[in-house]
């Protein structure tokens, strides 16, 4: 066997353990398997065996993830399985600290996060929550013009997602006050970083949206610790 033969075989296994997440001692043991068999035998059964462990990595990433919540009442309104989902992502998404360009739960129990794959990245991924799971594969999103994902995104480890069905609460109580209602037809948070008049990313902000009966829409703010800063109601 030659050396050639040799590296290609030990480097190819060291890849292998490294997509297992072994340690460094899987460079170890690519060196030791290196001098045990011969070339060409050995080189084809290490190449199927990275595809066929690739293959399976794949397939493990791309699957639902289930969420364990109660389905008492609107997720927005519950804060345990709100938390539930929120910690669903995280663990889908896999890196620490989560980085997210935005989170969303709609009117219909729906939530979408768009998110950094991975450090320093220049694109962005979107995978979606619904009836008690996570879709498994994640969608691509782009910015618009010439805007760096690095300037557009946010650890959400910063937000108090905890507070969101408070901060719901007292959304709809304003809205219903101000509007003269007793009903809202939908409620929509969104979770971002607001714009600067000149178009420049400020700070994180929690934006929670409820429509009424009486064609009035109610508009609060809050920062990403739960303190109210604004409240509007258009007509």
């Amino acid at each position: 066997m030659t050396g050639n033969d040799k590296l290609y075989i030990g480097s190819f296994i060291f890849i292998l353990g490294d997509l297992m997440n072994f340690s460094r001692r899987s460079f170890v043991l690519g060196a030791a398997c290196a001098s045990l068999f011969s070339a060409a035998p050995v080189r084809a059964a290490v190449v199927e065996s990275i595809k066929n462990a690739k293959t399976k990595l794949d397939q493990a990433a791309n699957q639902p993830v289930k969420i364990k919540v109660s389905g008492k009442g609107k997720l927005i309104d519950n804060e345990k399985d709100l938390l539930a989902v929120i910690d669903g992502f995280r663990k889908k998404i896999g890196t620490s600290p989560v980085m997210a360009f935005g989170v969303k739960f709609d009117p219909f129990d729906r939530a979408v996060i768009t998110y950094q794959p991975r450090a320093n990245a220049e694109e962005l991924q979107t995978i979606g929550y619904e009836k008690g799971e996570i879709e498994g594969k994640p969608r691509p999103f782009k910015l618009l013009g010439k805007a760096k994902v690095a300037d557009n995104v946010f650890d959400i480890g910063t937000v108090k997602f905890n507070l969101l069905p408070a901060l719901v609460a007292e959304a709809r109580k304003r809205t219903m006050t101000e509007a003269k209602t007793k009903t809202t037809y939908g409620i929509t948070t969104e979770i971002g970083q607001s714009r600067t008049k000149d178009n420049r990313v400020g700070q994180v902000r929690i934006a929670i949206t409820v429509a009424t009966d009486s064609k009035s829409v109610g508009y609060l703010m809050a920062s990403e610790t739960g303190d109210v800063v604004e409240f509007r109601i258009k007509t």
